[in-house]
């Protein structure tokens, strides 16, 4: 799933070969970003345990720093924009898996899952 995601923004940027080039790292974002939530989501059912969560916590930080360093090096100037929903996207993801890191209850992975995904609206507006 992580894959289809990196393959999909390596389309959208398909379109200008300039942006291909230079920027195709960017793709590993949104499969790194997958690759957490599915960890995540493998406690789903019966509950999860916490080595996989902390890990998960792990890869969303090395996210939210890439992401950060992105917006440094290529927006310049428009930073304080992206960073605003930088600390949205992070508020947004780490809220419920704190919780579910807390108490790893199906219902509580449920809502890291559901919000990790509907989070990356919130990320791809801050690459």
């Amino acid at each position: 799933m992580g894959l289809c995601r990196g393959g999909n923004l390596l389309l959208g940027m398909s379109a200008l070969m300039l942006a291909l080039e230079n920027y195709f790292l960017l793709a590993t974002i949104p499969i790194l970003y997958i690759a957490a939530i599915t960890m995540i989501s493998r406690g789903e059912v019966v509950g999860g345990n916490r080595a996989a969560i902390r890990y998960a916590a792990f890869m969303y930080a090395i996210v939210v720093i890439s992401i950060c360093l992105i917006a440094a090096y290529f927006e310049g100037r428009y930073f304080l924009q992206a960073l605003g929903f930088i600390i949205l996207f992070a508020f947004l993801i780490y809220r419920p898996l704190i919780k579910a890191l807390q108490k790893p209850e199906p219902i509580n992975i449920r809502n890291s899952v559901k919000t990790g995904v509907i989070s990356l609206i919130v990320m791809d507006a801050a690459v």
